[in-house]
């Protein structure tokens, strides 16, 4: 009798053990979901955002020099000498207006929306809220005509020129013409206006504005033989073939209607050429031919160009003007010069403040190495030059200068931060007032 209750006892307990087991094993796989859960972000309550928080604008803003900190008002003071105009990544920068009233434009490069600061207050205010992702390069063909290039997911260079137009209606946006931020309070004002354009052709690897005619430009698009350059109009009509070569990879400076210069992308191992191309008839004319690591910066006139070359230890300058190649006392890359458009024979670099161990300018293109630079001031007549601004020793920031570009006055000049791609403005006199 005995044994007959232990059997079904023992069986109990068997099982017991067992559903005890799988409920531990149950829990424990639930609470390894639930982690991996609030890992990822599951079950944690939605982002809520007041005011400019966590909004374009708010990114734009945030961490740029002398901006107000997050929750104050963004006041109207004149800007810094040095002006860090976004704190985020830019595809490209330009300036407008006068001695006397100048702005900056700059594209967001996340977003494509075009933004303008006042150099005069300081006040940051968005343009057009037109979304095209992940611009790479902007350039301006005026205060009102832009042109984005960026990289679809199949690789292809997309480029879009296009008009600063008006919202239309059914948009639903309210026209404004204040700024995104003011005295009274730091809100973010809806853009009034849009972008309205076409796609060129694709995969044009340079493009240019002609520097008199807004509405030509000159752009490379690949083929089987080479490189083709053509004109057309801004809205890719009335194309012209111009010119065609073995060899791709170049950069394009456009000086007046009837040249361009056009120079191979450098590189320290390899022998560079710059020429002078008509744009009549597609003659190509030598300036600078068999120079290692070559780069130039070109004036208004194709006989005004600096070039900077490699050198066994650091970058080397040089002008090349109508009395010949002169070399200069300052080590560089030319692509961190710009010609004054006030007076001829000026030029204004930012020079690195010490060279790193490496193949250079390569390595600076493929941003394995960074730079500080300082600004100089050189007269290309004599080659003498003047130290003009310190950006780490005034302003405790390291710039890495690419794209620099003044204004027709003379009085400012724009540029990218390599490094982090943010826009900002350097005013050329000290004691000048904005």
């Amino acid at each position: 009798m005995k044994k007959r209750l232990l059997i079904p006892s023992l069986i109990i307990a068997i099982i017991a053990s067992s559903l005890g087991g799988w409920y531990i094993f149950l829990r424990a796989q639930n609470n390894a979901t639930s982690e991996a859960a609030r890992a990822r972000g599951f079950g944690s309550d939605a982002p809520s955002f007041s005011g400019s928080s966590g909004s374009t604008f708010s990114n734009i803003i945030g961490g740029i020099i002398g901006s107000p900190e997050e929750g104050e008002e963004q006041t109207t003071n004149t800007p810094p000498r040095l002006w860090k105009v976004s704190a985020a990544p830019a595809a490209g920068v330009a300036l407008f207006g006068s001695s006397t009233s100048t702005s900056v434009q700059f594209v967001d490069r996340t977003t494509g929306n075009i933004f303008s600061a006042n150099t005069e207050n300081g006040t940051v205010a968005r343009i057009t809220n037109t979304l095209i992702p992940n611009v790479l390069h902007a350039l301006w063909a005026g205060s009102e005509d832009v042109i984005m290039q960026s990289v679809d997911e199949q690789g292809v260079i997309q480029t879009f020129s296009a008009s600063i137009v008006s919202q239309d209606e059914e948009a639903g946006a309210t026209p404004s013409t204040a700024p995104i931020g003011n005295s009274n309070s730091q809100r973010e004002v809806t853009a009034a206006k849009k972008l309205s354009g076409v796609y060129l052709e694709p995969d044009i690897m340079a493009i240019a504005v002609s520097p008199q005619m807004a509405e030509k430009i000159f752009y490379l698009v690949p083929n089987a033989n080479g490189v083709l350059g053509i004109t057309a109009k801004r809205d890719g009509t009335d194309l012209s073939r111009v010119w065609n070569f073995p060899i791709r990879g170049w950069h394009i400076s456009w000086i007046n209607p009837d040249e361009a210069v056009l120079s191979q992308k450098a590189s320290s191992g390899a022998s560079g050429n710059a020429y002078v191309l008509s744009m009549a008839d597609g003659e190509l004319t030598p300036a600078i031919v068999d120079k290692k690591g070559l780069s130039v910066a070109v004036g208004s006139a194709p006989e005004s160009i600096l070039y900077s070359t490699s050198g066994p230890d650091a970058p080397a300058l040089f002008v090349r003007s109508k009395n010949g190649n002169l070399p200069l006392r300052l080590s560089t890359f030319a692509d961190k010069c710009v010609w004054s458009s006030a007076e001829e024979q000026l030029a204004y670099c930012a020079v690195p403040q010490s060279i790193p161990n490496a193949s250079l300018p390569d390595a600076w293109y493929r941003g394995e190495t960074h730079l500080s630079d300082v600004w100089w001031k050189i007269d290309t007549a004599s080659g003498s030059s003047e130290l003009l601004l310190s950006p780490e020793s005034e302003y405790g920031v390291a710039l890495d200068v690419i794209n620099p570009m003044m204004n027709d006055a003379g009085t400012y000049i724009v540029f990218l931060d390599n490094t982090t791609q943010t826009p900002w403005v350097m005013r050329i006199n000290a004691d000048e007032k904005p």
